[in-house]
């Protein structure tokens, strides 16, 4: 089944890159409400 919810983040710290946020190679990426962690975070080849 596919996911039922999902969550729109709003890159309130840089409004030049908005809604994506960059990612460096750090072992965490903050937003508003959450943190991600670097096992956490994905990409497409």
């Amino acid at each position: 089944m596919p996911a039922q919810s999902i969550h729109i983040l709003k890159n309130t710290a840089n409004s030049n890159f908005s809604p994506w946020y960059e990612v460096n190679k750090a072992d965490e990426m903050q937003t508003p409400e959450w943190t991600f962690y670097a096992n956490q975070l994905y990409k497409w080849k």
